[in-house]
């Protein structure tokens, strides 16, 4: 008679619950102006939150960053955008479709070795013989693609926040006129 411990299922679930939590963060960047280069190509054509030094904050769409100037699509008027670059504090952003490919390969990773262990636990508890290894990978690999769809899904929907924030060895006046306003491309205001 089979003796498979109805705790063990439940143990090896839990460890796959915590794992994919534990793998749901967001990175924070400091960024200073030598790898701003960096910074440009990682976020170019990206959706976020831009802080300027003065607090205020912008949705932004299509940001482009370079040396001296900042710019941007304002997605509710359609309007380019421009601010000097150091007059930027700070860029937050989203990017789903990369946190569901990481949720993919983590969920097929915990839930592949998840699928092993209880091959090895049945295993142990019946003694499959020969077939051991068989039935340890074959578990394995039938749990792989379950974890790799709700990994997937677990990453797009809890996709965490990526922030850069900007150093400069002497921070701006916020408080002046000129290019640490936003402007439009022709000129307005």
């Amino acid at each position: 008679m089979l003796q498979v411990s109805l705790l063990r299922p439940f143990v090896l679930l839990a460890l796959l619950v915590l794992t994919g939590c534990a793998s749901v963060q967001g990175s924070s960047h400091i960024v200073g102006p030598d790898r701003l280069g960096e910074v440009a190509a990682e976020v170019a054509g990206g959706q976020g939150i831009l802080s300027l030094v003065d607090g205020t904050r912008y949705l932004v769409e299509g940001l482009r960053i370079e040396p001296d100037t900042t710019s941007w699509v304002d997605p509710q008027t359609g309007d380019l955008r421009l601010v000097g670059t150091p007059f930027v504090a700070a860029f937050e952003s989203r990017n789903r479709r990369r946190s569901m490919f990481r949720g993919a390969g983590t969920g097929a990773l915990v839930t592949g070795i998840a699928g092993a262990a209880l091959g090895l636990l049945i295993c142990s508890d019946v003694g499959c013989g020969e077939e051991t290894p068989f039935i340890v990978l074959g578990l394995g690999a039938l749990s792989t693609p379950s974890g790799a769809f709700w990994g997937g899904v677990i990453g797009a929907v809890a996709d965490p926040v990526d922030r850069w924030t900007f150093v400069r060895p002497e921070e701006p006046d916020a408080d002046a006129e000129g290019p640490g306003r936003p402007r439009q491309a022709d000129g307005g205001p």
